[in-house]
């Protein structure tokens, strides 16, 4: 499967063994991971909110503004000149949000046992923006005049030559310390008191 999968396994033996003793309902909690893996899909939906939880994400390149810009032809002049509407949706850019498939592709599931959840996403190009890395972009060469088009670069463009671009690591499918002691423990606290 392509994408990137993140798995947090929240109850390790030892604690399960402990948990024998309490109730037999504590011997397996997948009704609180069942909650917990649907509370996570929100607390990753804050992460791209917030564009980087706890520390926030590197922020864009001018070249892939520029980019960004240039592929709405609306936003731009006659002149090369960024429009109001551009200007305005520029100033409103968030990272990793342009189409919003990545950020609404992610699902969490509980483990089996109840030992803990499991996120993931099969976008192809979300491990890679996860982790950070290297990327080849193989040569292009337009067919159509305007094919290769972004203000301010020296036209007509009619070719780019193979190149490497580094993405670094924006980490969004992540746990955050609150996740896991606001939420998820004060609930298997509950589920073991048998409430």
């Amino acid at each position: 499967m392509a994408g990137v999968k993140v798995s947090y396994v929240v109850i390790g033996e030892q604690a399960l063994k402990g948990l024998d003793g309490l109730n037999l309902r504590c011997k397996n909690p997948y009704p609180v991971m069942q909650d917990f893996a649907g509370y996570m899909v929100g607390s990753v939906q804050r992460n791209f909110d917030a564009q980087g939880r706890p520390s926030k994400w590197a922020p864009l390149k001018f070249t892939s503004l520029s980019g960004w810009i240039g592929s709405r032809k609306t936003w731009s002049t006659k002149a090369g000149n960024l429009s109001k509407t551009g200007r305005e949706a520029l100033a409103g850019r968030k990272i990793l949000t342009d189409t919003a498939r990545l950020r609404n592709s992610i699902n969490f599931v509980a483990l089996a046992g109840g030992k803990g959840v499991e996120g993931f996403t099969n976008v192809k190009y979300a491990a890679i923006q996860q982790k950070g890395g290297t990327v080849v972009i193989p040569s292009f060469t337009a067919r159509k005049k305007k094919m290769l088009f972004w203000p301010g670069a020296a036209h007509p463009v009619k070719a780019v030559k193979a190149h490497t671009v580094t993405i670094p690591a924006r980490p969004f499918l992540m746990f955050q310390d609150e996740d896991i002691y606001g939420y998820l423990f004060p609930r298997l606290t509950a589920f073991a008191e048998g409430r």
